[in-house]
Parts: C-alpha cells; sequence; structure tokens
C-alpha cells in the first residue's frame, strides 16, 4: 500500500518485491484457468490425465471445504485449497472489477 510515506529512491529488492507482491498474484488466477484449459489439449498423454485429475481432486476439495464451512465444520486438510481457491477468486473478482472501471474500495483500520 502507498500511503504517500516512501522516501528515496526504489531499490531492485523493492522493485522485486512490489512486482511479486502485486502484479504476480493479481495474475495467478488467471493463469490457473489457463492452465486447466490447456490441460484439456494434453489429454492424448498419461501426464495430461494425471494433470487434469489432479486438479479435479484439489478444486474439489476447495468446494468440499466451502461446503463444510458453511455448516460450520472446519476440516484442516481441506482449509489449505479452500484458502487457496477463495484468495483466487477474489483477486479474479477485484481483477475483473478494476477493468470494468468499478470504483475501488479501500479497507481502513478502525482505532
Amino acid at each position: 500500500n502507498f500511503d504517500g510515506q516512501y522516501r528515496g529512491p526504489v531499490t531492485v529488492e523493492q522493485a522485486l518485491q512490489l512486482f511479486s507482491h502485486k502484479i504476480l498474484r493479481w495474475s495467478v488466477p488467471f493463469v490457473l484457468l489457463a492452465v486447466f484449459t490447456a490441460t484439456f489439449f494434453v489429454l492424448h498423454s498419461t501426464a495430461g490425465v494425471v494433470l487434469l485429475a489432479g486438479q479435479i481432486v484439489f478444486y474439489g476439495a476447495a468446494a468440499t471445504g466451502l461446503a463444510l464451512e458453511r455448516r460450520g465444520i472446519g476440516v484442516t486438510l481441506l482449509r489449505v485449497p479452500f484458502y487457496f481457491c477463495t484468495q483466487n477468486a477474489a483477486a479474479f473478482a477485484a481483477v475483473i472489477e478494476f477493468l470494468r472501471r468499478k470504483p475501488i474500495s479501500t479497507w481502513e483500520v478502525t482505532r
């Protein structure tokens, strides 16, 4: 978050941190979607079938984690895929909202 308190030139390390933390994080949902789609083009190979099966199991675990969370049941093993998918779905929605030029709301600390 750039709050106007920046002082001095940007170092290479700071530029890489900004790039990896912001830009790459926002692109992950689109990369995941591209990988999932691309997997269908390699189903003629055993590796393609295994990759697709792995993705289906992972996203199925996330969906199961969501269903259990809504019922108030927390399964530790399912929290990781659930959290991963939730965070990437939020990033995807945020990028889409940004591209549609919707107003950006920010979170502010209540003291």
